[in-house]
């Protein structure tokens, strides 16, 4: 950090944080209500309908093992063991919670984020998890041959592509021929919050292939509708359900004293992260400038770092 005043960050208190904006489009609070077995099956259902969940299991992206946290589903019922609200509280802190997710017709992984902020990085984000996700097959033993079909699904709030859809599918193809598929079983679904066009799917890639889908299922539209305005969607009147559980388990997460001890270390996590990354393009930038011939107390005005610390970066002794 820098040493003058302004560069200085004073983590907030608890008190100082503000909750009340909070919902489930907030990529913290995803990923913790996900830990609700029938929330987070029932929403996977909502996008792939007619298919019926086995098991969830829990990983942790910069981990190779799993997280302490498997959910059952036996004879439709869910059930969550070994499990506790602290360790769902420090694992959904870490970056890249992933969801494993089994289908009764056969194994399928599943990765599934919150995207808030627009970035034209998000289809090679994509294909980076796409990849962390193979690995952490391979890493357990696995041959190529026994990779599982993956989707990484990202629920944007705002249309990630401009063409208005509710969601966006891509596989691999041939370019020359269209109909030609790779058939690497890997697949990345990019759904719209303020999507407004269905277009049918050509196939549906999970379960038999030659399924026709008539597109994304009235439900998920619906659930979209309400991730993109939470504040003045009408909860009480919907007719899904799923609505009213995540909306009332985002109220009791924002109540809950574990719930907001997490969030502000995850806030905090995520500021210091900024304030690093912040550091790092002064740096480079007072490099430019000291090669450029410029003074380090001229490059500490512009860089609104100390004196001693910009010595440091270039290399004078203080």
């Amino acid at each position: 950090m820098g040493e003058t005043n302004e560069n200085v960050y004073r983590p907030p208190s608890q008190d100082e944080v503000n909750y009340t904006h909070v919902d489930i489009t907030d990529d913290f609070m995803f990923a913790y209500v996900m830990q609700s077995p029938d929330i987070c099956i029932e929403l996977l259902e909502y996008l792939f309908p007619g298919h019926k969940i086995q098991r969830v299991v829990y990983l942790a992206a910069d981990e190779k093992s799993e997280i302490d946290i498997a959910i059952m589903v036996e004879n439709g019922v869910a059930k969550t063991y070994p499990v506790t609200q602290k360790t769902l509280a420090v694992a959904f802190g870490k970056k890249g919670i992933r969801m494993d997710v089994y289908l009764d017709d056969g194994n399928v992984v599943y990765n599934v984020e919150m995207q808030t902020t627009r970035s034209r990085h998000l289809p090679k984000r994509s294909r980076y998890y796409a990849g962390q996700v193979d690995i952490n097959q391979l890493s357990r033993g696995q041959e190529y041959d026994q990779l599982k079909p993956t989707y990484i699904i990202f629920i944007c709030k705002f249309d990630p592509f401009g063409k208005g859809l509710y969601q966006y599918t891509f596989s691999n193809k041939c370019d020359e021929l269209d109909s030609l598929e790779l058939g690497d079983e890997s697949y990345k679904l990019f759904l719209n919050t303020a999507g407004i066009k269905d277009l049918p799917a050509k196939k549906n890639h999970v379960g038999k292939a030659e399924e026709e889908n008539s597109g994304i299922s009235a439900g998920m539209k619906e659930l979209l509708k309400y991730m993109n305005n939470t504040k003045d969607y009408p909860v009480e009147s919907t007719q899904y359900d799923l609505i009213k559980k995540i909306d009332a388990a985002v109220a009791h997460a924002k109540q809950d004293e574990e719930w907001r001890r997490a969030y502000m270390t995850y806030q905090a996590n995520q500021r210091d992260a900024e304030l690093r990354g912040d550091e790092r393009r002064a740096k480079e930038s007072a490099l430019s400038m000291y090669s450029d011939g410029l003074s380090v107390e001229k490059i500490s005005k512009y860089v609104g770092y100390a004196v001693d610390v910009v010595k440091k970066w270039v290399g004078i002794s203080v």
